[in-house]
């Protein structure tokens, strides 16, 4: 993980350099201690150099330097046939909220638009890692955004709809919101978000709609208390061996 700056050149194309070269040394000293070792490269970190904040002395997620990092990155994986998976939902804020979902968000349409159809890190904040269980909410929806975006249209007869146009229009049968065309699809041409909204203020007023951090809470609140999950037993005895030890050596 060159950071540019601190341990890499501070030019990004310099950084990517010697990200390449530690990437390939550190593969080729692998094989060459084992030779018929099956060796492979992260599809998260492989050639994969990052933006620095000399002012805060920290990495810095979901910067504009940090979105064409993740650019380089992906082309370079295509070029070498490595699979990648976007870091498009890490960022430097420390709570929910604005930072929080533009960094976020950019980071991941650009990546989408790049080709890749995976993002990772759904959850976290800050670059120490912060856990948010509202923050899984709003990148899940992000997510969805992403993909919905990257659908490609169908160009068939029905989709061109010339005959629908020439009803409507020219033969002034009916409208397009009340055409059952329009009835037998709109589930499916839109995207219905679950946590953004798309009221008119109006609707926002009438409806005494919740401020969507509030919204957020709830949806998360609900599939926490939804879900159900029991590990194996004897993996859960494991873990509690584990923990047992590890709490009474930090207790001392």
């Amino acid at each position: 993980m060159p950071i540019a700056g601190v341990s890499a050149p501070i030019h990004m194309i310099g950084a990517y350099v010697q990200s390449m070269a530690e990437l390939f040394a550190g593969y080729t000293m692998l094989k060459l201690l084992s030779p018929e070792s099956y060796v492979y490269c992260s599809v998260i970190d492989s050639i994969r150099a990052y933006a620095f904040d000399m002012k805060y002395g920290s990495f810095v997620y979901g910067s504009p330097e940090d979105v064409l990092a993740t650019l380089f990155q992906i082309q370079l994986n295509h070029y070498f046939k490595i699979p990648v998976v976007a870091k498009s939902l890490l960022t430097n804020s420390q709570l929910p909220g604005p930072q929080a979902a533009a960094e976020k968000a950019a980071h991941t349409i650009v990546a989408a638009l790049a080709g890749v159809d995976g993002f990772t890190n759904a959850g976290l904040l800050s670059v120490d890692d912060i856990y948010s269980a509202e923050q899984v909410v709003i990148d899940y929806e992000i997510v969805q955004y992403a993909r919905r975006f990257l659908k490609s249209f169908d160009f068939t007869e029905e989709t061109l709809a010339t005959d629908i146009i020439k009803e409507v229009i020219e033969e002034g049968r009916g409208d397009f919101l009340s055409h059952q065309s329009t009835l037998d699809n709109f589930r499916d041409v839109f995207w219905v978000p679950e946590l953004f909204e798309h009221y008119t203020l109006r609707q926002w007023q009438e409806k005494g709609a919740k401020p969507i951090l509030d919204r957020v809470k709830e949806i998360a609140k609900r599939r926490i208390s939804e879900h159900h999950f029991e590990l194996e037993r004897n993996v859960q005895k494991e873990l509690d061996r584990i923990y047992k030890k590890t709490s009474e050596s930090l207790i001392r």
